[in-house]
């Protein structure tokens, strides 16, 4: 007697917010707004089919790559053109911080404090003012959770049909941000310039763990514009946020 084997694929739900107004769901587009976004996702999808082609193309020479000591000899800042490459691809590596026998002790080296301080001039501020405490090391840390004030204020260009505007280098926004929402042990509180990671070993392409989008402003839009059009119709409607599981976004 044959047997049958029976596989059931079980759709993964999607996640519901404990509360929308934790991410003021409700007005993220405002009803002036809509025609105009409408037409800007539009806009996008267009823009990422070309980009998503040219980042295929070119592949890891995408990111940025620089010697560190190029930054070092002109007082600590990256080079003009290299820093606006970055601006616009949100990602970069600096070769030669530090020789390959000292990275284990990588956390207080005084090179790396000069290396975060070169990228964190990439942020700009509105408020000069306003107090700002940079973290004081580089970790291999899991990205973590941000989202926007009620307001949207963060990503309002977004959500106002203009994300070509948006500015994500602005650094004041950023520190208001509700960054741990859910209280979830993934999660922290504490704003971070950028994400770093330290190689302490030899990879070849596509044999790490870490992956990168070199695309800071269509990728972003596209993530936070894509909820409302979930079946290509704009739909601000729905209580469910994709791939926002609370505390592990």
């Amino acid at each position: 007697m044959s047997s049958v084997a029976q596989v059931q694929v079980l759709k993964q739900p999607k996640a519901q917010f404990v509360n929308l107004s934790d991410i003021g769901a409700k007005s993220l587009v405002k009803l002036e707004k809509k025609q105009k976004v409408i037409e800007s996702y539009h806009r996008l999808i267009k823009i990422l089919e070309t980009e998503a082609d040219f980042i295929a193309k070119n592949g890891p020479s995408m990111v940025p790559e620089i010697d560190f000591n190029e930054a070092r000899w002109s007082g600590g800042t990256l080079p003009p053109d290299f820093a606006k490459l970055v601006r616009e691809r949100r990602c970069a590596i600096l070769c030669n911080v530090v020789p390959e026998e000292q990275v284990v002790q990588i956390r207080s080296h005084p090179k790396v404090m000069k290396a975060m301080n070169c990228i964190s001039q990439l942020r700009t501020v509105t408020n000069p003012s306003i107090p700002i405490d940079l973290t004081s090391q580089l970790t291999a840390a899991r990205p973590k959770d941000g989202k926007t004030k009620p307001t949207g204020l963060n990503y309002a260009a977004n959500f106002e049909g203009v994300w070509q505007e948006w500015d994500g280098w602005v650094a004041d926004k950023c520190i208001d941000a509700s960054s741990d929402l859910y209280h979830k042990g993934s999660s922290c509180s504490c704003w971070r310039s950028m994400q770093a990671w330290i190689s302490l070993s030899h990879s070849n392409t596509g044999e790490g763990s870490l992956r990168l989008l070199p695309s800071l402003k269509a990728s972003v839009a596209y993530m936070m514009l894509r909820p409302l059009f979930e079946d290509d119709e704009f739909d601000d409607t729905q209580p469910t946020f994709p791939g926002a599981t609370p505390g592990l976004t």
